[in-house]
């Protein structure tokens, strides 16, 4: 019993530690990191053709204290990186190549140094990149753009501030400025245009960004500092995550106090009786039960503080190979947690042996007993539960009698259930099939995505034309379906004196009443747009309001007739009608190509005609429609990863917890047992009587945590998802998931263990039913 409250708290200082020093260190050193890598107060990317009239406008503006290019980059995909033996890799990124010659952002590598220069033939890539494409330092990659390959050997991993954030899905190639340059001219040969990344530092944000947005200059991408650190909340929710489950653990660890507390004291009621006889004070005696467990829990918090290191490196794995953080030796975030668990526990200590105040020498010196109660404890008898077998009917009957006594274990199995249930919640939400529409796009049965750096320069007439060709290829493979895509832009909106830009897009071979709207009516005419809560609340518009937009340099005019959020962006959006008249050479690039099958298919019909469109395609990756929304959001797989952490915590807290209490209820129900062995029990049954309590109590839980897990699921991930973009959010729960394969698993596990520690039974001899 002692060694297991000791336990809970070790396990309580250690992720209470960890978890608290690796979000400081997370959220803390994200500024640092940001300053020593150069970045700026805002980021713009243009093209090559857009260089000299940003920098006139830059150099013009009095509200800039200075700008710097942070490099040069040229889009490529997947598709054209290959491994040196032609094998295809592995990952789900853009990527994008560049020199070191940068004049703004600085990149570091693995050991937390500037890297100032590349050899030839050498290349460094970001940790993401390398894990994902499952590579490692010296492997050979091939860069292929336009007819022009290059070999390099990977001289390592990267730190890249812009694009090393969860939520960037372009990632880049490190390389040497003579690599770049041949690169460079085979992309401009091809007809892919190189981009440009600028740092700049200003004075008033807000002035900064109405001037810029009027000055019309079309941008890839522009963002401010704050929107940069966004892309790094993954890395802060996950250390959110572990300070809640920190926080279940002392809330455990302090119901076990409790029990052991008042367990003690009931096998010593009558030691206590003679200690209050003798005229010892309530004081004296309290603090007698109170030091061993400040003993215990001085020594769970010192090895709780070792193995919190470990688990704070654990945990800050793939954090610090994205962030370069600082190494911190604070003596008082060493010592924060044993402090904070001591404090707790000494406070809690006192309210549980508060009961010594209330015991007269009498009562104790009867070991409790104030008189006897004759009424009906139970609501069943053994008559009159048929054929139920007679073990359960002892577990059932014990847990009916005495509910307050399984209290204790049903809180604590149904913070158990809850723990795992609701990251699960969140993985099923990610990938279920409302997520697509969550992303601004429309329902499909699966895409097709094949990164092509020269769909930058396509004209809608191109893009529909392999619209067209796709359909008509799965019309010859006996497959009808409906081919879309959606087209991304960014553009510049203004409402009155406020100004924004935002990613707009464009659906080809789509209808806008296919979209998902939260207010207003889908955009039918060319000058009606829908606009998500984000940017209309940047504009300070509303639904039939008419805001500007700067399109092939003029000023148009568009009304908002809807209203939506998006999963996507970090919550920007503006979308235009089919029918909107949009200059497609000023188009950013294009999601995967969706797919919607004209005839009405099961799950197993789909998967077989995705199988045939993959024969059909084989330059595509045909993926379903959930799997293509998973790969675009992807972060589903670290909470599914975090989901199954929180399983195995889960797991050693019941098997600690069923061992606590069976081993109790033993020691206190020792003589009862001699009286049933005499009466002619035998061991197995005695056995099962006390694994079932415990099973049944879990299964009690498990009911409990079920009708509990949707509505805290949607209180406690609702902001999360906010965050992303949408709080307007309907929380998916896989059934067989949350309510069989992960449940039963534990009861499983649990069961064992009551068992096993019920095996003591065994020891117990009849004779001692003269200690009653």
């Amino acid at each position: 019993m002692n060694f297991i409250f000791a336990a809970f708290v070790m396990l309580a200082t250690a992720f209470i530690g960890s978890s608290t020093r690796s979000l400081i260190a997370t959220t803390g050193g994200l500024e640092g990191y940001f300053d020593k890598a150069g970045v700026g107060d805002y980021m713009i990317s243009v093209g090559s053709g857009e260089i000299d009239e940003l920098e006139e406008f830059l150099e013009d503006s009095d509200n800039i204290r200075s700008y710097s290019q942070s490099g040069s980059n040229l889009l490529t995909s997947k598709d054209y990186v290959t491994l040196s033996s032609g094998e295809e890799i592995n990952y789900s990124f853009t990527i994008c190549v560049t020199a070191p010659e940068t004049y703004g952002q600085k990149y570091f590598d693995a050991d937390k140094q500037e890297i100032v220069q590349v050899e030839q033939g050498e290349c460094y890539l970001p940790y993401s990149l390398m894990e994902g494409a499952g590579l490692q330092e010296g492997d050979r990659i091939t860069v292929t753009i336009g007819d022009t390959s290059r070999a390099f050997t990977v001289a390592g991993e990267m730190m890249d501030a812009v694009m090393g954030g969860e939520f960037i899905s372009m990632k880049r190639i490190l390389m040497s400025t003579e690599d770049y340059d041949i690169l460079r001219d085979a992309a401009l040969d091809a007809g892919i245009e190189e981009y440009i990344f600028y740092m700049i530092d200003m004075g008033d944000e807000q002035t900064f960004v109405n001037e810029f947005y009027a000055s019309g200059i079309v941008t890839l991408t522009s963002f401010n500092r704050d929107t940069l650190g966004m892309t790094y909340v993954m890395d802060m929710i996950i250390a959110v995550i572990f300070v809640v489950v920190s926080i279940v653990l002392i809330i455990i660890a302090l119901v076990v106090l409790r029990f052991t507390v008042s367990f003690t004291m009931e096998q010593e009621y009558r030691e206590i009786g003679i200690l209050k006889a003798l005229g010892i004070r309530n004081g004296s005696i309290r603090l007698l039960y109170l030091s061993k467990h400040i003993v215990l829990t001085l020594a769970g918090s010192a090895a709780g503080m070792g193995v919190g290191l470990l688990l704070e490196n654990v945990m800050m794995a793939g954090a610090s190979r994205r962030i370069m953080l600082e190494e911190s030796d604070s003596i008082l975030l060493q010592i924060f947690p044993v402090l904070a668990v001591l404090a707790v526990v000494l406070l809690f200590g006192c309210i549980c042996t508060g009961r010594v105040n209330r015991i007269s020498p009498v009562t104790a010196m009867r070991a409790g007993a104030e008189g006897e109660s004759f009424s009906r404890s139970s609501p069943i008898t053994l008559g009159g539960t048929g054929a139920m077998p007679l073990p359960f009917f002892m577990a059932l009957n014990d847990i009916l009698s005495e509910v307050k006594k399984f209290t204790m274990m049903i809180l604590i199995f149904t913070l158990g259930i809850l723990m795992i249930n609701i990251p699960l919640s969140a993985v099923s939400t990610l990938r279920s099939d409302e997520m697509i529409l969550l992303m601004n796009m429309a329902k499909c049965d699966g895409a097709m995505i094949r990164e092509d750096p020269a769909l930058i320069s396509q004209t809608k007439k191109e893009l529909e034309q392999e619209l067209d060709d796709i359909e008509a290829k799965l019309m010859d493979g006996g497959i009808g379906a409906r081919a879309f895509r959606e087209v991304l832009f960014r553009y510049t909106l203004s409402f009155e004196d406020n100004m924004a830009s935002s990613i707009a897009v464009q659906g080809l071979h789509t209808d806008t009443a296919e979209y998902l709207y939260f207010s207003g009516a889908a955009p039918e005419l060319a000058n009606e747009i829908a606009v998500t809560s984000l940017v209309a609340e940047k504009l300070g518009a509303h639904i039939g309001d008419t805001v500007n937009i700067m399109i092939d340099g003029e000023n148009r005019e568009f009304m908002i007739t809807a209203l939506y959020e998006s999963l996507t962006n970090m919550g920007e959006g503006v979308r235009f009608s089919e029918n909107a008249v949009l200059d497609y050479t000023e188009k950013s690039g294009a999601m995967g190509i969706q797919f919607a099958l004209e005839e009405d298919t099961d799950a197993g019909e789909t998967e077989q005609k995705l199988a045939e469109i993959r024969e059909l395609f084989p330059e595509y990756e045909v993926m379903s429609c959930e799997e293509f929304a998973d790969d675009t959001i992807g972060v589903s797989g670290i909470l599914d990863s975090v989901s199954r952490v929180i399983l195995a915590i889960v797991l050693a807290v019941n098997a600690l917890i069923a061992v606590l209490m069976v081993r109790s209820f033993i020691s206190r129900e020792r003589s009862d047992i001699a009286l049933l062995k005499s009466m002619g029990f035998p061991d197995g049954t005695l056995i099962l009587w006390q694994g079932l309590r415990i099973s049944l109590v879990l299964i009690i839980s498990t009911i409990l945590g079920s009708v509990l897990t949707l509505p805290l699921s949607d209180w406690i991930l609702s902001p999360v998802f906010g965050i992303m973009g949408t709080s307007r959010i309907t929380i998916v729960i896989d059934p067989m998931m949350s309510y069989c394969v992960y449940p039963l698993t534990v009861l499983a596990v649990t069961t064992v263990f009551a068992l096993f520690s019920a095996l003591q039974i065994t020891k117990i001899k009849a004779r001692e039913i003269n200690n009653i």
